[in-house]
């Protein structure tokens, strides 16, 4: 337990009263939310204090590293490469053959040529031992340590820069939590975090085109401890009689922490079938357009050779092979018809499925924001505010 006392404050920007009207922004804001996540009962909300230590180092430090300087250069290699040569002299770079006078087949010839290749190679100029120092730095940093580590990410993003001094009666109102460690495990953590700096610094101070062998070598610091308390508002609300707790922070209304909320299930699961069901269309589909192209390369290697023998040949062959084309063309058209209008259907189906999804999203996300407008509604007393939210759940 820490016995260092808070000296510094970073104030409440904004007052309590907000907090019902910023609750019903937040939690509308989800798509899983339930749909009366509105009317959410408030059952307390404090305005608490977190404490925070904040180091302020002043530093100096030396390094050392091996620099390389080097650049980039093209040259140029010879490959062999295997070309071949039709009987007209033409290069091709595959094989192939042509026919004689007698009909015969006339391969190509092979030649192996040597071809020029541009490549990159990196040249090292020079490499030497460097070092060097950074002398006046300065640099802060809040550590919280609430026992939670999400939320001592959360509260370390305030701008500790914004505290103030803690006047006689500046948090006489507040309640003021104790941090979970001392002041000697936040400096642990805070001095690693500081050599990370330094490291990152003083990197950027070597020179070459890169570097190898970098250390720190001497690090000197000094610090200040202040601690400074972080104004939070801390908010309990019961949905469906279970309690919640979401915290704001009391700098920006924008910046929220919650380790837990309402989630609709029967959202999820309709969205996660939707989904699914629009993943299978879309399967559907590609399976369907695939078999027609595997019917058009049939139409492409078979029919089309067998059309071309059909005109070639003479005699009793021809009469065999027309009644073959004839079924052949029958089938790859009616195969062709029959994988199209399945592909329609599937698209029809995902049309379908996403309609379905967007309007069932936009009437869950209507009905969420009516509800809102009745809550906050302050004409209206509690059973109106209820009767109407009632009417919105039936519609």
């Amino acid at each position: 337990m820490s016995t260092a006392k808070p000296n510094r404050i970073i104030p409440f920007q904004y007052s309590g009263t907000e907090l019902e009207e910023m609750f019903i922004k937040w939690i509308i804001s989800f798509e899983d939310s339930p749909i009366d996540s509105a009317a959410a009962d408030i059952v307390s909300f404090v305005p608490v204090l977190y404490p925070a230590y904040q180091f302020v180092f002043n530093y100096n430090a030396k390094w050392s590293a091996t620099s390389i300087w080097e650049h980039k250069e093209s040259y140029t290699e010879y490959e062999s490469k295997t070309f071949y040569v039709d009987k007209r002299g033409r290069e091709h770079n595959y094989r192939g053959y042509d026919k004689d006078s007698a009909g015969n087949d006339v391969f190509f010839t092979p030649i192996v040529k040597q071809v020029p290749t541009t490549k990159t190679r990196t040249v090292i100029d020079k490499t030497q031992r460097t070092n060097g120092k950074t002398d006046g730095q300065k640099t802060s940093s809040l550590y919280a340590l609430t026992g939670n580590s999400s939320f001592n990410k959360w509260l370390q993003s305030f701008d500790g820069s914004s505290s103030l001094p803690i006047a006689s009666d500046s948090v006489e109102d507040f309640r003021i939590e104790e941090p979970c460690e001392d002041e000697t495990s936040a400096l642990n953590i805070a001095y690693e975090d500081l050599k990370n700096t330094v490291s990152q610094k003083c990197k950027g101070q070597v020179q070459g085109t890169r570097f190898t062998g970098f250390s720190v070598d001497d690090l000197h610091e000094t610090h200040a401890t202040e601690v400074t308390l972080l104004p939070v508002y801390r908010l309990t609300y019961r949905y469906n009689k279970k309690d919640y707790m979401v915290l704001f922070s009391g700098v920006s209304q924008n910046e929220v922490f919650f380790e837990e909320r309402p989630i609709m299930q029967e959202y999820e699961q309709f969205i996660s079938q939707s989904k699914a069901k629009i993943r299978e269309d879309n399967s559907r589909i590609t399976n369907n357009t695939c078999y027609i192209l595997l019917i058009v390369c049939g139409i492409l290697f078979v029919i089309i050779p067998l059309l071309f023998m059909l005109f070639t040949l003479r005699g009793k062959i021809r009469l065999l092979l027309l009644p073959i084309i004839i079924v052949a063309s029958v089938a790859a058209f009616w195969g062709v018809k029959f994988y199209s209008d399945r592909i329609e259907k599937y698209k029809a189906e995902k049309t379908m499925h996403e309609n379905q999804m967007k309007e069932y999203t936009q009437d869950i996300a209507r009905k969420r924001n009516e509800i809102a407008a009745v809550i906050q509604n302050t004409s209206l007393s509690y059973e109106e505010k209820k009767e109407q939210v009632n009417q919105i759940l039936s519609q």
